[in-house]
Protein backbone atom coordinates (compact mmCIF):
# COMPACT_ATOMS: atom_id res chain seq x y z
CA UNK A 1 0.00 0.00 0.00
CA UNK A 2 1.20 3.67 -0.90
CA UNK A 3 1.39 6.35 1.45
CA UNK A 4 -0.73 9.46 0.36
CA UNK A 5 0.74 12.63 -0.05
CA UNK A 6 -0.63 15.55 2.17
CA UNK A 7 -2.27 17.38 -1.00
CA UNK A 8 -4.18 13.84 -1.79
CA UNK A 9 -5.25 13.34 1.99
CA UNK A 10 -6.56 17.05 2.24
CA UNK A 11 -8.76 16.69 -1.00
CA UNK A 12 -9.94 13.82 0.00
CA UNK A 13 -11.33 14.62 3.56
CA UNK A 14 -11.36 11.20 4.74
CA UNK A 15 -9.38 8.91 7.19
CA UNK A 16 -8.01 5.32 6.50
CA UNK A 17 -7.41 5.94 2.24
CA UNK A 18 -4.97 3.96 0.97
CA UNK A 19 -4.45 3.21 -2.71
CA UNK A 20 -2.00 0.28 -4.26
CA UNK A 21 -1.38 -0.69 -7.71
CA UNK A 22 -1.32 -4.35 -9.05
CA UNK A 23 0.70 -5.78 -11.49
CA UNK A 24 -0.38 -4.20 -14.62
CA UNK A 25 -0.21 -1.14 -13.37
CA UNK A 26 -3.82 -0.67 -12.54
CA UNK A 27 -4.84 1.96 -9.46
CA UNK A 28 -6.94 0.50 -6.55
CA UNK A 29 -7.79 2.21 -3.53
CA UNK A 30 -8.96 0.70 0.09
CA UNK A 31 -10.83 1.63 3.13
CA UNK A 32 -8.12 0.10 5.73
CA UNK A 33 -9.06 1.03 9.53
CA UNK A 34 -6.15 -0.52 12.26
CA UNK A 35 -7.75 -4.04 13.01
CA UNK A 36 -10.15 -4.48 10.47
CA UNK A 37 -10.57 -5.73 7.10
CA UNK A 38 -9.24 -4.13 4.20
CA UNK A 39 -12.29 -2.84 1.98
CA UNK A 40 -11.69 -2.07 -1.68
CA UNK A 41 -13.75 0.52 -2.76
CA UNK A 42 -15.38 0.27 -6.59
CA UNK A 43 -15.78 3.96 -7.39
CA UNK A 44 -12.49 5.76 -7.79
CA UNK A 45 -12.48 9.08 -5.85
CA UNK A 46 -12.07 11.35 -8.46
CA UNK A 47 -12.93 12.22 -12.20
CA UNK A 48 -11.21 13.00 -15.19
CA UNK A 49 -11.58 16.32 -13.82
CA UNK A 50 -9.60 15.80 -10.84
CA UNK A 51 -12.57 16.80 -8.86
CA UNK A 52 -13.97 13.83 -5.65
CA UNK A 53 -17.00 12.08 -6.59
CA UNK A 54 -20.45 12.27 -4.39
CA UNK A 55 -20.06 8.12 -5.67
CA UNK A 56 -17.11 7.45 -3.44
CA UNK A 57 -17.94 9.66 -0.60
CA UNK A 58 -21.29 7.73 -0.59
CA UNK A 59 -19.62 4.13 -0.61
CA UNK A 60 -16.83 5.20 1.84
CA UNK A 61 -19.61 6.71 4.42
CA UNK A 62 -21.08 3.00 3.70
CA UNK A 63 -18.03 0.89 4.11
CA UNK A 64 -16.83 2.56 7.06
CA UNK A 65 -20.31 2.40 8.96
CA UNK A 66 -20.05 -1.62 7.77
CA UNK A 67 -16.57 -1.83 9.65
CA UNK A 68 -18.03 -0.28 12.61
CA UNK A 69 -20.64 -2.41 13.32
CA UNK A 70 -18.80 -5.49 12.41
CA UNK A 71 -16.26 -4.49 15.00
CA UNK A 72 -18.62 -3.55 17.58
CA UNK A 73 -20.84 -6.61 16.69
CA UNK A 74 -17.48 -9.02 17.61
CA UNK A 75 -16.89 -6.77 20.82
CA UNK A 76 -20.60 -6.90 22.29
CA UNK A 77 -20.72 -10.84 21.99
CA UNK A 78 -18.12 -10.69 24.56
CA UNK A 79 -19.60 -8.59 27.33
CA UNK A 80 -22.28 -8.97 29.66
CA UNK A 81 -25.29 -9.45 28.04
CA UNK A 82 -27.22 -8.10 31.19
CA UNK A 83 -25.60 -4.30 30.78
CA UNK A 84 -27.04 -1.49 29.50
CA UNK A 85 -24.14 -1.19 27.28
CA UNK A 86 -24.49 -4.71 25.70
CA UNK A 87 -28.44 -3.72 25.09
CA UNK A 88 -27.07 -0.64 23.38
CA UNK A 89 -24.60 -2.34 21.00
CA UNK A 90 -27.59 -4.81 19.81
CA UNK A 91 -30.04 -1.75 19.37
CA UNK A 92 -27.29 0.23 17.14
CA UNK A 93 -27.23 -3.23 15.07
CA UNK A 94 -30.86 -3.38 14.95
CA UNK A 95 -32.83 -2.95 11.51
CA UNK A 96 -35.42 0.19 14.04
CA UNK A 97 -31.92 2.42 14.32
CA UNK A 98 -30.40 1.48 10.88
CA UNK A 99 -33.67 3.07 9.23
CA UNK A 100 -33.31 6.25 10.74
CA UNK A 101 -31.25 9.26 9.02
CA UNK A 102 -27.63 9.20 9.10
CA UNK A 103 -27.79 12.67 10.78
CA UNK A 104 -30.09 10.90 13.59
CA UNK A 105 -28.07 8.00 13.84
CA UNK A 106 -24.88 10.16 14.65
CA UNK A 107 -26.72 12.02 17.37
CA UNK A 108 -27.92 9.29 19.07
CA UNK A 109 -24.64 7.46 19.32
CA UNK A 110 -22.86 10.44 20.49
CA UNK A 111 -25.81 11.04 23.26
CA UNK A 112 -26.35 7.83 24.54
CA UNK A 113 -22.80 6.75 24.14
CA UNK A 114 -21.92 9.15 26.17
CA UNK A 115 -23.98 7.85 28.73
CA UNK A 116 -23.11 4.38 28.81
CA UNK A 117 -19.30 5.45 29.34
CA UNK A 118 -20.54 5.92 32.93
CA UNK A 119 -23.25 3.75 33.66
CA UNK A 120 -22.59 1.24 30.86
CA UNK A 121 -21.67 -1.54 32.87
CA UNK A 122 -25.14 -1.69 35.09
CA UNK A 123 -27.69 -4.17 34.74
CA UNK A 124 -30.02 -2.55 32.08
CA UNK A 125 -33.14 -4.59 33.79
CA UNK A 126 -31.98 -2.58 36.89
CA UNK A 127 -32.58 1.27 35.64
CA UNK A 128 -36.17 2.60 37.25
CA UNK A 129 -37.86 6.03 36.64
CA UNK A 130 -35.98 7.12 39.68
CA UNK A 131 -32.34 6.81 38.42
CA UNK A 132 -33.52 8.61 35.39
CA UNK A 133 -35.05 11.03 37.50
CA UNK A 134 -31.75 12.05 39.00
CA UNK A 135 -29.62 11.65 36.05
CA UNK A 136 -31.86 14.54 34.44
CA UNK A 137 -31.59 16.40 38.23
CA UNK A 138 -28.11 16.19 37.45
CA UNK A 139 -28.05 18.02 33.86
CA UNK A 140 -30.57 20.14 34.71
CA UNK A 141 -27.79 23.11 33.61
CA UNK A 142 -28.89 21.78 30.21
CA UNK A 143 -32.28 21.01 30.04
CA UNK A 144 -32.47 20.31 26.29
CA UNK A 145 -29.90 17.46 26.27
CA UNK A 146 -31.24 16.50 29.65
CA UNK A 147 -34.63 16.07 27.78
CA UNK A 148 -33.26 14.68 24.84
CA UNK A 149 -31.53 11.80 26.86
CA UNK A 150 -34.70 10.94 28.07
CA UNK A 151 -36.55 10.46 24.77
CA UNK A 152 -32.90 8.93 23.16
CA UNK A 153 -33.30 6.24 25.98
CA UNK A 154 -37.06 5.87 25.81
CA UNK A 155 -36.60 4.63 22.47
CA UNK A 156 -34.23 2.21 23.01
CA UNK A 157 -36.06 0.78 25.90
CA UNK A 158 -39.23 0.84 23.71
CA UNK A 159 -36.93 -1.67 20.98
CA UNK A 160 -35.68 -3.77 23.69
CA UNK A 161 -39.00 -4.52 24.72
CA UNK A 162 -40.48 -5.34 21.37
CA UNK A 163 -37.86 -7.53 21.42
CA UNK A 164 -38.33 -9.58 24.31
CA UNK A 165 -35.76 -8.21 25.76
CA UNK A 166 -36.67 -6.08 28.53
CA UNK A 167 -40.07 -5.97 29.92
CA UNK A 168 -40.43 -2.51 31.10
CA UNK A 169 -39.38 1.17 30.23
CA UNK A 170 -37.83 3.23 33.15
CA UNK A 171 -37.51 6.09 31.06
CA UNK A 172 -41.74 6.24 30.45
CA UNK A 173 -43.16 8.91 32.58
CA UNK A 174 -40.22 10.78 33.02
CA UNK A 175 -41.02 14.74 32.40
CA UNK A 176 -39.66 17.33 30.28
CA UNK A 177 -37.51 19.69 32.28
CA UNK A 178 -37.06 22.14 29.26
CA UNK A 179 -39.73 24.72 29.08
CA UNK A 180 -38.26 27.30 26.49
CA UNK A 181 -39.32 27.11 22.88
CA UNK A 182 -36.32 26.12 21.24
CA UNK A 183 -33.88 27.96 19.21
CA UNK A 184 -34.21 31.41 18.98
CA UNK A 185 -35.81 32.54 15.88
CA UNK A 186 -33.62 35.19 14.30
CA UNK A 187 -35.87 38.77 13.70
CA UNK A 188 -35.99 40.59 10.27
CA UNK A 189 -33.76 43.27 12.44
CA UNK A 190 -31.16 40.89 13.10
CA UNK A 191 -31.30 39.49 9.18
CA UNK A 192 -30.45 42.59 8.52
CA UNK A 193 -27.38 43.38 11.04
CA UNK A 194 -26.25 39.94 9.69
CA UNK A 195 -26.59 41.55 5.89
CA UNK A 196 -24.70 44.21 6.96
CA UNK A 197 -21.88 43.07 8.72
CA UNK A 198 -21.31 40.02 6.05
CA UNK A 199 -21.37 41.67 2.84
CA UNK A 200 -22.19 40.25 -0.75
CA UNK A 201 -19.58 38.08 -1.77
CA UNK A 202 -18.60 36.30 1.75
CA UNK A 203 -19.07 32.41 2.87
CA UNK A 204 -21.05 34.17 5.57
CA UNK A 205 -23.81 35.86 3.25
CA UNK A 206 -23.93 33.05 1.19
CA UNK A 207 -24.69 30.68 4.53
CA UNK A 208 -27.50 33.13 5.12
CA UNK A 209 -29.18 33.24 2.10
CA UNK A 210 -28.80 29.83 1.25
CA UNK A 211 -31.16 28.95 4.83
CA UNK A 212 -33.36 31.47 4.15
CA UNK A 213 -34.07 30.70 0.72
CA UNK A 214 -33.97 26.65 1.12
CA UNK A 215 -35.48 26.26 5.37
CA UNK A 216 -32.53 23.74 4.58
CA UNK A 217 -31.82 21.70 7.74
CA UNK A 218 -27.79 22.01 8.62
CA UNK A 219 -26.83 18.86 7.69
CA UNK A 220 -28.91 18.89 4.51
CA UNK A 221 -27.30 22.71 3.97
CA UNK A 222 -23.49 21.78 3.54
CA UNK A 223 -24.14 19.37 0.92
CA UNK A 224 -25.68 22.07 -1.70
CA UNK A 225 -24.02 22.45 -4.72
CA UNK A 226 -24.30 22.80 -8.52
CA UNK A 227 -25.26 19.37 -8.60
CA UNK A 228 -28.89 20.97 -6.51
CA UNK A 229 -29.40 23.20 -9.25
CA UNK A 230 -32.04 22.04 -11.84
CA UNK A 231 -33.63 24.08 -14.23
CA UNK A 232 -33.20 27.50 -12.07
CA UNK A 233 -34.61 25.69 -8.81
CA UNK A 234 -33.14 24.11 -5.99
CA UNK A 235 -33.62 20.54 -5.67
CA UNK A 236 -32.82 18.11 -2.98
CA UNK A 237 -33.87 15.28 -0.56
CA UNK A 238 -33.90 15.82 3.18
CA UNK A 239 -31.29 13.73 5.30
CA UNK A 240 -33.46 13.34 8.05
CA UNK A 241 -36.14 11.51 7.06
CA UNK A 242 -36.71 7.82 8.45
CA UNK A 243 -37.92 6.04 5.50
CA UNK A 244 -36.24 6.08 2.20
CA UNK A 245 -39.71 5.20 0.07
CA UNK A 246 -41.16 8.33 1.83
CA UNK A 247 -38.33 10.98 1.36
CA UNK A 248 -39.54 14.01 -0.08
CA UNK A 249 -37.94 15.60 -3.31
CA UNK A 250 -37.90 19.14 -2.76
CA UNK A 251 -37.83 21.48 -5.43
CA UNK A 252 -37.76 25.19 -4.56
CA UNK A 253 -37.42 28.06 -6.57
CA UNK A 254 -33.84 30.35 -6.00
CA UNK A 255 -34.64 34.13 -4.47
CA UNK A 256 -33.18 36.73 -5.80
CA UNK A 257 -31.14 37.29 -2.91
CA UNK A 258 -29.75 33.98 -2.97
CA UNK A 259 -28.35 33.85 -6.91
CA UNK A 260 -26.60 37.37 -6.50
CA UNK A 261 -25.15 36.29 -3.22
CA UNK A 262 -24.20 32.81 -5.33
CA UNK A 263 -23.02 34.43 -8.35
CA UNK A 264 -20.99 37.16 -6.23
CA UNK A 265 -18.79 34.26 -4.10
CA UNK A 266 -18.72 31.65 -6.65
CA UNK A 267 -17.88 28.14 -5.88
CA UNK A 268 -15.72 25.14 -6.90
CA UNK A 269 -15.87 21.30 -6.12
CA UNK A 270 -19.52 19.80 -4.91
CA UNK A 271 -20.67 21.86 -2.09
CA UNK A 272 -21.32 25.78 -2.48
CA UNK A 273 -20.58 26.40 0.94
CA UNK A 274 -16.53 25.15 1.68
CA UNK A 275 -14.42 26.48 4.12
CA UNK A 276 -11.13 27.97 3.96
CA UNK A 277 -9.37 25.17 2.58
CA UNK A 278 -11.83 24.65 -0.15
CA UNK A 279 -13.56 21.87 1.45
CA UNK A 280 -16.97 20.93 2.16
CA UNK A 281 -17.73 21.98 5.77
CA UNK A 282 -18.51 19.17 8.46
CA UNK A 283 -22.21 19.69 10.34
CA UNK A 284 -20.39 20.61 13.69
CA UNK A 285 -17.87 22.47 11.52
CA UNK A 286 -20.30 24.60 9.80
CA UNK A 287 -22.05 24.90 12.91
CA UNK A 288 -19.26 26.67 14.95
CA UNK A 289 -18.43 28.66 11.84
CA UNK A 290 -22.05 30.16 11.50
CA UNK A 291 -21.92 30.77 15.46
CA UNK A 292 -18.39 33.05 14.66
CA UNK A 293 -20.47 34.79 12.16
CA UNK A 294 -23.15 35.77 13.85
CA UNK A 295 -21.15 36.76 17.39
CA UNK A 296 -19.00 39.03 14.78
CA UNK A 297 -22.44 40.28 13.73
CA UNK A 298 -23.23 41.19 17.69
CA UNK A 299 -26.06 38.09 17.51
CA UNK A 300 -25.18 36.16 20.35
CA UNK A 301 -28.86 34.12 20.47
CA UNK A 302 -28.70 33.45 16.95
CA UNK A 303 -27.91 29.84 15.31
CA UNK A 304 -28.52 28.20 11.93
CA UNK A 305 -31.11 26.14 13.40
CA UNK A 306 -32.83 29.62 14.35
CA UNK A 307 -32.28 30.68 10.73
CA UNK A 308 -34.40 27.79 9.38
CA UNK A 309 -37.31 28.59 11.86
CA UNK A 310 -37.16 32.40 10.65
CA UNK A 311 -37.57 30.85 7.08
CA UNK A 312 -40.81 29.09 8.17
CA UNK A 313 -41.72 32.19 10.11
CA UNK A 314 -41.14 34.77 7.18
CA UNK A 315 -43.34 32.31 4.79
CA UNK A 316 -46.30 31.79 7.15
CA UNK A 317 -46.14 35.88 7.49
CA UNK A 318 -46.31 35.82 3.41
CA UNK A 319 -49.66 34.00 3.68
CA UNK A 320 -48.28 30.73 2.88
CA UNK A 321 -50.86 27.96 3.63
CA UNK A 322 -49.81 24.07 5.85
CA UNK A 323 -49.19 22.05 3.05
CA UNK A 324 -46.86 25.01 1.00
CA UNK A 325 -45.32 24.91 4.28
CA UNK A 326 -44.40 21.39 4.74
CA UNK A 327 -43.52 21.30 0.80
CA UNK A 328 -40.97 23.52 1.25
CA UNK A 329 -39.79 22.33 4.75
CA UNK A 330 -39.98 18.58 4.12
CA UNK A 331 -42.43 18.28 7.09
CA UNK A 332 -43.97 15.32 7.19
CA UNK A 333 -46.36 16.56 10.57
CA UNK A 334 -48.99 19.06 9.65
CA UNK A 335 -48.82 20.22 13.33
CA UNK A 336 -45.25 21.42 12.35
CA UNK A 337 -46.70 23.75 9.97
CA UNK A 338 -49.95 25.18 12.04
CA UNK A 339 -47.56 26.37 14.68
CA UNK A 340 -45.72 29.17 12.36
CA UNK A 341 -49.42 29.29 10.67
CA UNK A 342 -51.20 30.06 14.08
CA UNK A 343 -48.45 32.58 15.31
CA UNK A 344 -48.75 34.84 12.18
CA UNK A 345 -52.01 34.22 12.43
CA UNK A 346 -52.18 35.60 15.74
CA UNK A 347 -50.59 38.90 15.08
CA UNK A 348 -51.90 39.61 11.89
CA UNK A 349 -55.40 39.52 14.63
CA UNK A 350 -53.95 41.67 17.28
CA UNK A 351 -52.96 43.93 14.42
CA UNK A 352 -56.16 44.29 13.15
CA UNK A 353 -58.27 44.39 16.09
CA UNK A 354 -56.31 47.81 16.87
CA UNK A 355 -56.32 48.56 13.54
CA UNK A 356 -60.14 48.90 14.33
CA UNK A 357 -59.66 50.14 18.03
CA UNK A 358 -57.76 53.32 16.29
CA UNK A 359 -60.10 53.99 13.87
CA UNK A 360 -62.77 53.83 16.26
CA UNK A 361 -61.00 56.97 18.61
CA UNK A 362 -60.10 58.83 15.61
CA UNK A 363 -55.89 57.79 16.37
Amino acid sequence: MSVLSKTLKVKIGRKHVVRDYDRFGNERWYLRVPNCPKYRFKAKPFDQNGQLQTAFITEYDRALEQIIHDSAFSKAVEEDVTSLNFLLKRYFMSPEFKSTAAVTQRDKRSVLERYVAEHGHRPFAGFTKKHLELSVAKRSGTPGAADKLIRYLKTVFNWSISEGLADKNPASGVKKINKTDGHHAWSEEEITRFRNVHGIGTTARLALELTLNSGARRDDLIKLGPRNLVNGRLAFTPGKVTRSENKPQITIPMLRTTTTALTAKGHKGLSFLANEYGRSFTGNGFGNRMRKWADEAGLPDCSTHGLRKSAAIRMAYAGATAPELMAVFGWRDMKTALYYIVQAEQDRLSDNAFAKLMAAEGL
